[in-house]
């Protein structure tokens, strides 16, 4: 593993998706997935 793929696997681990975006938008979880309403439009 090369240092900078090192980095981004330290920077996945630290900053889980469902985390960085639940702070924008309202995550609903089904099953294994994550969905949510499209936040440009008023659904």
């Amino acid at each position: 593993m090369t240092q900078n793929d090192e980095f981004l696997y330290q920077l996945r681990i630290a900053n889980p998706i469902d985390s960085v975006v639940g702070a924008y938008v309202n995550l609903i979880k089904r099953g294994h997935n994550y969905v949510c309403s499209c936040p440009f439009h008023s659904e």
